[in-house]
């Protein structure tokens, strides 16, 4: 069987139909077989994703808190710690935060770690926090970010 006798509509009950579908697929442009190592997807802000302690972050920055954090329970400035909690939000949504921490006097914090330039162009990110805020109005998600104190050259964390 030529390639050129590639039919318009192959048979479901036709003894070459699955030479026929393959043939068909190739000269579509489309192949069976990969040619060389797939490509790992890239993030949409070319965040690097790394594990620690078990705990994969989507961030360099996001793992650089979750360091702050466990420094801050060492010390006993916090009491809990949880990585990844889970936030169930109106209309069936859902939001993995990064971290959700409680305080000695009993007060908590959800936060949720941002580059600069991620916080300004997440949309999805500022809808599931209105989301959020709108069922949590007396406990907001804190949206985080780093940076770098030109003077001192010593990491800051702030509010955004």
């Amino acid at each position: 069987m030529d390639d050129d006798e590639i039919p318009d509509v192959i048979r479901l009950d036709d003894p070459d139909r699955p030479l026929l579908v393959a043939k068909a697929l190739e000269r579509a442009g489309f192949n069976r077989k990969r040619r060389g190592a797939a490509k790992k997807r890239k993030n949409k802000f070319n965040a690097k994703t790394c594990s620690w302690d078990g705990y994969t972050f989507q961030s360099l920055v996001e793992r650089r808190r979750y360091l702050y954090w466990k420094d801050e329970l060492a010390a006993g400035r916090i009491v809990t710690l949880e990585v990844h909690p889970m936030a169930y939000l109106p209309y069936g949504f859902t939001w993995r935060l990064d971290f959700w921490v409680v305080y000695p006097d009993g007060s908590d914090r959800y936060e949720d770690v941002k580059g600069a330039a991620t916080r300004r162009r997440d949309r999805g990110a500022a809808f599931k926090r209105r989301l959020f805020d709108g069922e949590h109005p007396y406990n907001p998600v804190r949206i985080v970010e780093e940076r770098t104190n030109p003077l001192t050259g010593r990491v800051e964390w702030t509010e955004a």
